[in-house]
Order: C-alpha cells, then structure tokens, then sequence
C-alpha cells in the first residue's frame, strides 16, 4: 500500500523530492500531478502533488524529509560546489528579508484575468530587508 509522505504545490518539487528519495534507494511515485497541471488553481484544494512511498519505507522517507528540512543536504551540496549563490540585501549584505510582487505586477495580471479568463502566477520580485529596511528588486 502507497502511503503519502510529502506534498507539494509544484509538480517540479515533487520530482525533485522523488529524485531525492531514489538516490537513498527508497521507491516514490507521484499523484496528483497531472490534475495540479491542468487546474493549478486548485492544487492545494486538492492537497498538491503527493510524492508516495510503500508502507515499510515511510520511516526511511520522513528520516529524507528531516535531513531536508535540516539542511544536510545543502551542507552536503556546498561542499561539493562550493557557495550556491543565497540572495543578499545589496547595502549589508544580509540574508534575512521579505519578498512580494510588485504593485505594478500585480495590477497587470489582474488586467490579464479580467481579459482573458486565465489566472497567472505572481513572482515576488520587490525585496525589504530586515536587518537595514532597504528595498531592492530582482532583475
């Protein structure tokens, strides 16, 4: 029996749990994400994309969901690649900042629904920084 271990809004996180999880030799299959394609709307209505594993690897699976969470395979990935390149606020160089889409962005994908009918994602692209109050955007 196929038991959930993680869900995901996006299809592309789902595959790269997955990934995740056969390199530790545990067996995942993905649900739900051809539904999440088609009316991603209601992805989360629907509980997103599902990455399964049999009943007896459901331990070794949450063991990967804990390192992920912990950053070990980060760690793991810095060591081999060196820096991965984390946004940083460009006046103190701090990591610690919010995100939200642009005012203008916004207005325009609301534009875009009235007129089309079609939902489009936003991309967060202004940034506030906690440590020195600075906004900057994303380019």
């Amino acid at each position: 029996m196929l038991v959930s271990v993680a869900a995901f809004l996006n299809a592309h996180e789902a595959h790269i749990f997955k990934a995740r999880l056969e390199v530790e030799n545990i067996g995942a299959f993905i649900q739900g994400e051809d539904f999440v394609y088609l009316k991603w709307p209601y992805a989360m209505a629907v509980g997103g994309v599902r990455v399964c594993v049999v009943e007896e690897e459901v331990g070794e699976a949450r063991a990967v969901i804990e390192n992920c969470i912990n950053g070990h395979y980060r760690r793991e990935l810095e060591a081999e690649i060196g820096d991965l390149d984390d946004p940083n606020c460009p006046a103190c160089d701090s990591t610690s900042f919010k995100s939200r889409s642009s005012y203008a962005d916004l207005a325009l994908l609301a534009l875009l629904f009235f007129l089309s009918g079609i939902i489009f994602p936003a991309r967060a692209c202004v940034r506030r920084c906690d440590a020195c109050s600075r906004y900057w955007r994303d380019d």
